[in-house]
């Protein structure tokens, strides 16, 4: 994910990519303002192994909420690595409805840790708001 400043204008770009079953060229959103990011969601590493082709990958996720004048933009983002055999990785990232992250958080709040964070931009940083585990009873 990129902020271009053209002229007067803001380009707040994504460079696409393919991992599971995402796959998506690069794309932009132009707004008059700077996109300021607002909320963040993460989940644990999430480790990929497959025996049979003998590879172990590692995943982590993002999901960002940025306001672009005066809308919402989401943005999904991967980073992943494969560990063995040999290391290589890469970065996809998407553009989202607000729907779908509000659908895919609720999703992973039943499965896993989901953490949010919200910017603050006096330091500027993120801050972690909430950390939740919803346990499954057995």
């Amino acid at each position: 994910m990129e902020v271009y400043q053209a002229d007067k204008q803001f380009v707040l770009g994504v460079a696409g990519g393919e991992i599971y079953s995402l796959k998506s060229g690069p794309e932009a959103i132009i707004s008059v303002n700077r996109p300021v990011p607002t909320k963040m969601w993460t989940i644990p590493t999430i480790i990929d192994r497959n025996l049979h082709k003998g590879e172990e990958w590692r995943v982590t996720t993002e999901f960002r909420q940025f306001l672009c004048d005066d809308r919402k933009v989401y943005i999904l983002q991967f980073d992943y690595h494969r560990i063995k055999p040999g290391y290589c990785g890469g970065k996809a990232e998407f553009f989202l409805t607000e729907e779908d992250v509000n659908n895919k958080i609720e999703s992973l709040r039943k499965t896993s840790r989901v953490s949010e964070f919200t910017w603050d931009p006096t330091i500027p940083t993120w801050k972690e708001v909430q950390f939740i585990k919803y346990y499954r009873k057995v």
